[in-house]
């Protein structure tokens, strides 16, 4: 199976949880500017995560902030990398929870001071 498109047109959200459901193992290669990032799956697990020199945990909590990059997911048996525990993707969804956190705070200006 091979996957490929835009962030910007089915969120990365979206496209784990489809590769989860599916129980697909392979990498998603995701090209943003000039900035690659990988995410490893075997059998639908998030196994691994790679973001320039950035690894595991650390680059999915910037991945959260991607809405937009060309996609292409790659299905292989065995995945290459693994710096992921097991709560990787609780990891993801955290990690989308304190950015949208923040987003709303900076809309309604709580971090502005008052004059």
């Amino acid at each position: 199976m091979k996957l490929q498109g835009n962030l910007s047109n089915l969120g990365l959200d979206t496209l784990m949880n489809l590769i989860s459901i599916l129980e697909k193992s392979g990498f998603l290669s995701i090209e943003r500017a000039d900035q690659n990032a990988i995410l490893y799956f075997e059998d639908g697990t998030l196994v691994g995560a790679t973001l320039g020199e950035i690894q595991g945990e650390a680059a999915i909590h910037i991945l959260v902030d991607w809405s937009s990059g060309h996609y292409t997911f790659t299905e292989r048996i065995v995945s290459p990398v693994r710096n992921l525990k097991g709560t990787a993707f609780l990891a993801f969804k955290e990690g989308m929870r304190k950015f949208f956190v923040y987003s709303s705070l900076n809309k309604i200006n709580v971090n502005k001071k008052e004059q």
